[in-house]
């Protein structure tokens, strides 16, 4: 069983309009456990807080719980839930609930000290509560990718 703590990551937000903004920070923090239930096959629960105005008020928690399985050393799938609740900090309520089902699929590959990842995600987010559907469709369809490069020679 794997638990990482991840310190909070700030975030820089600013936006162009015509007039002056001041910059706005924002972090999360998060802890995830996972736990190896098969050779190549894992499940990982995360938990998450994220946090806006500065820091000073606290924007949404996510719960996500996944489960992937490793076909060979390169390649990687998984199947995903997660749970988002928004916090109005104007009447100290948690907002509207997100459901999030996310699919991914990677393929990494090694060149000495480098190592050069491409993940695919689709995922679908259904809100909850009321809101202008011709605005806002309740049930949004998305296709994320992340290329990702490391290089391990600093850890020697």
């Amino acid at each position: 069983m794997v638990v990482l703590f991840q310190l909070p990551l700030v975030n820089v937000v600013q936006a162009q309009t015509d007039e002056d903004l001041d910059s706005e920070y924002g972090g999360r923090l998060s802890l995830s456990v996972d736990k190896k239930l098969a050779r190549g096959l894992h499940l990982a629960l995360e938990e998450e807080a994220r946090f806006d105005n500065d820091f000073k008020s606290f924007d949404r928690f996510q719960s996500t719980l996944s489960l992937s399985y490793k076909i060979n050393k390169s390649f990687k799938v998984g199947i995903g839930y997660a749970l988002i609740n928004g916090y109005s900090t104007t009447d100290s309520s948690f907002k509207n609930s997100r459901h999030r089902f996310m699919a991914d699929a990677s393929y990494g590959v090694r060149f000495g000290d480098w190592r050069f990842s491409i993940k695919e995600r689709f995922q679908m987010t259904y809100r909850t509560g009321e809101m202008n559907e011709y605005q806002n469709p309740r049930t949004v369809f998305g296709l994320k990718s992340r290329l990702k490069v490391q290089y391990k020679g600093f850890e020697k």
